[in-house]
């Protein structure tokens, strides 16, 4: 007995889907696209995500900038608890006092007289 002879260059007629597994079919496409969209652009989506973590690491850069500047008034805070130097700086600058002895000059801009010229 033989077998019967092979065709390897003709294409088969595709089958179709009957007509209730066309509409399964397209529902179920239809669903996969629904699903695919909201993984992209849903509420937990992708962009979404992109988004907390730009938020994220903002707020990392922020984090560690408030660290610094807390490092620097600590380190300010010591200096003027401290530094005999910084106490009395402050003190002339803000508080305006002065050394015993010392004599202080008030240098004022004194304005023309109206209709005079200098």
């Amino acid at each position: 007995m033989t077998s019967p002879p092979t065709s390897k260059g003709t294409a088969q007629p595709r089958a179709r889907l009957p007509r209730r597994h066309r509409g399964l079919y397209v529902l179920g496409v239809l669903i996969v696209c629904v699903l695919a969209a909201n993984a992209v652009i849903g509420e937990r989506g992708l962009l979404e995500g992109r988004r907390a973590e730009r938020r994220h690491d903002n707020l990392l850069d922020s984090i560690k900038s408030l660290h610094r500047e807390n490092q620097s008034l600590k380190n300010r805070a010591k200096r003027i608890q401290k530094d005999p130097t910084t106490i009395e700086s402050i003190a002339r600058r803000e508080l305006g006092l002065i050394r015993p002895g010392e004599i202080v000059f008030i240098v004022k801009d004194r304005l023309p007289a109206a209709g005079k010229t200098p």
